[in-house]
């Protein structure tokens, strides 16, 4: 009996190593070579199924604690699922592993509650990945128990299992024919757009909260334009806690937007402005959309005093527009036309001395 457990701890011990040595592969790493070593175990024919299946859930879950990696950094490469960087070179190799079990087995894996904190969240998406991929026709059963995660974590105002529940929703989506913004949006709308969770001043501050740690890290500008686009349904007495949510959104996207030099964006108007003769739209909504920006950005930059030409140019003509139609306020645009005056009276004063100088000289 004792060499009998000698001889299990030697083989749990071996295949640890084994393991362990497998999940620190590079993608650069992954040679013809050792990949035909591992999945020698399947063509080999000296393994029973029954032992095969056991280390299977074995390598599934030594993954899982290989390393303790944080959710919100498997957030963030969650849209490189598809590609061969790491975490997500591993995905092949997980395939095979996962094939080799029944749906319900990883399923209970995945949604397991334990498998909530000290875990690879990298790898947890590695999986997760590996399942849709295997078992596109299972993933009914990933959705349901994902609906049974969102109320569990409702009902024990529990943030980590909503977060994991919302990391799931996004894989899923990202398997949609769907553009990924939207069918994640949709798969929100679903969930908890007529939710019953979020008609109650706890859940809904609760539920906020959730939302608002994943915006520092959401680098998807489209999946936020279209949840600001299609909100979700709040009572009016709890709207202000979504509006903070919102304002977060906003924020967010305006940090990751890639900056347009004002002069730029000018240049752009005046041409639209010569060829059609019309102030374009653009003008209209920031005047009364981004009001700040209008006059502490846009319109000092617009109105930099300069030598005006006798004849009114493009520029002239559109500031002149702006001023009639009441988008340059009266008492800026006559700062800008003394500006301007006191610059071309400098000028000429300049002209009026070198003439002096000239004749002086003669």
């Amino acid at each position: 009996m004792k060499l009998q457990n000698l001889f299990n701890l030697v083989c749990l011990s071996i295949i640890r190593n084994f393991l362990k040595e497998l999940f620190l592969l590079k993608p650069e790493d992954m040679t013809k070579r050792r990949m035909k070593i591992f999945f020698s175990l399947w063509k080999c024919g000296l393994i029973e199924n029954k032992t095969l299946l056991e280390f299977c859930i074995y390598s599934v879950h030594q993954f899982l604690k290989n390393q303790n990696v944080a959710m919100m950094e498997a957030f963030l490469i969650q849209e490189r699922c598809n590609s061969h960087d790491e975490p997500f070179h591993m995905t092949f190799m997980m395939e095979k592993i996962i094939k080799s079990l029944k749906p319900d087995d990883v399923v209970c894996i995945l949604f397991d509650s334990n498998v909530e904190s000290t875990i690879n969240w990298k790898n947890y998406l590695v999986i997760l990945e590996a399942f849709v991929r295997t078992h596109d026709n299972e993933c009914k059963i990933i959705l349901r128990s994902n609906e049974e995660l969102v109320k569990r974590s409702f009902q024990q105002l529990d943030q980590s299992a909503l977060k994991k529940a919302i990391i799931i929703g996004r894989q899923t989506a990202l398997h949609s024919k769907e553009p990924f913004s939207m069918a994640y949006n949709q798969w929100f709308l679903n969930q908890f757009g007529d939710s019953l969770y979020i008609k109650n001043l706890q859940y809904i501050s609760f539920f906020i909260q959730v939302l608002c740690e994943f915006v520092p890290y959401e680098r998807n500008i489209g999946i936020m334009k279209v949840s600001l686009e299609r909100p979700l349904t709040i009572a009016s007495e709890y709207q202000f806690i979504y509006n903070d949510y919102t304002v977060l959104l906003k924020t967010r996207i305006k940090d990751l937007e890639p900056q347009i030099e004002p002069e730029d964006v000018i240049s752009k108007l005046l041409s639209v402005y010569q060829d059609t003769g019309k102030v374009p739209s653009y003008v209209m909504e920031a005047s009364l959309m981004q009001k700040q920006y209008f006059l502490n950005v846009f319109l000092p930059v617009l109105l930099r005093p300069r030598i005006a030409p006798t004849f009114p140019d493009v520029r002239e003509r559109f500031i002149e527009e702006l001023h009639r139609i009441g988008k340059i306020p009266g008492v800026i645009f006559q700062k800008y036309k003394t500006a301007c005056d006191q610059k071309k009276q400098k000028l000429l004063a300049g002209i009026d001395v070198d003439c002096i100088i000239m004749d002086e000289d003669i």
